[in-house]
């Protein structure tokens, strides 16, 4: 295995967990459903992000919502991550699919894709667990079963349900499932309020502030500390607009730099290899 092959898979599951582990709001028990945002699934959604380390900035994400099935209101979430072509030694891109019901919370399917390699987790409903497998190169080299007593939720998951229940004030605790095994997200609310701006928008917008924990970031990944600061748009949408993670050499910070919806239709896909472009939408700075 090459250096680059496994620096690439470690700092891909380091984005995955701590970059949008930024944006973790879960509820367990969950608010009630009167007190979820009607307006947060939209098939033609794409949020993309700025990831900076101080003035450096290390990498875009990208997440895109899909209706794939009307009829049970079946979701596909897309989050594509990339280096900046700027840094040295250093190239990722991978894409982290995953299936979501939004009446029904919880983990259903994921897939994460580095190059030729996959990860794979899938819930049996029969068993009551989930499935798991990795693939290096179309060959399996790891399979296992984890149990699940309730509902687990994987990075898009929970990003999903911090933007469903962000009206909500909130103190718990969430069980989180990656790289086989389970693990938990500390995360509270009181509601608070300030404005944020970013460059998706050309006006300030109010936000509500979310603090936690993630046990799952640890020190190993980057001195990753698990600190977790959130800022999500206090409106129907509730657009996660900013985030910060405390590391060992200060912070890294998530900003949206660029927001799409209601357009009728996606813009047009990117793919691993293209440039990352705007897509202007209502609201939002030329």
């Amino acid at each position: 295995m090459s250096a680059q092959k496994t620096w690439s898979r470690s700092t891909k599951r380091m984005v995955v967990k701590a970059a949008f582990g930024l944006f973790l709001l879960s509820v367990a028990p969950l608010p009630t459903s009167s007190q979820c945002r009607p307006d947060v699934y939209n098939a033609n959604e794409v949020l993309r992000y700025a990831v900076q380390w101080g003035f450096i900035r290390i990498g875009t994400v990208e997440i895109r919502q899909q209706c794939v099935d009307p009829e049970r209101n079946t979701h596909l979430l897309t989050m594509l991550v990339r280096s900046a072509d700027n840094l040295p030694f250093i190239d990722i891109r991978f894409e982290n699919r995953s299936i979501h019901l939004p009446h029904r919370h919880g983990l259903v399917h994921e897939t994460i894709i580095t190059g030729a390699d996959t990860s794979e987790y899938r819930y049996d409903p029969i068993r009551g667990e989930f499935l798991t497998e990795d693939r290096e190169e179309g060959v399996v080299v790891r399979r296992d079963t984890v149990k699940s007593d309730g509902p687990m939720f994987d990075a898009l998951g929970l990003f999903m349900i911090a933007r469903c229940f962000s009206g909500a004030a909130f103190d718990t605790t969430l069980k989180t499932l990656l790289e086989h095994r389970v693990y938990e997200t500390d995360l509270c609310s009181t509601g608070e309020v300030e404005q944020v701006e970013v460059d998706a928008f050309s006006v300030e917008r109010s936000a509500v502030i979310v603090k936690g924990h993630a046990k799952w970031v640890g020190r190993s990944y980057g001195g990753m500390t698990g600190e977790i600061t959130g800022w999500i748009s206090n409106d129907m949408r509730a657009i996660p607009l900013k985030a910060k993670v405390a590391i060992f050499l200060g912070f890294i910070v998530l900003e949206l730099e660029s927001y799409s919806r209601d357009s009728g239709t996606l813009p047009p896909s990117v793919t691993l290899n293209d440039p990352l472009t705007a897509h202007p939408a209502e609201g939002e700075k030329p």
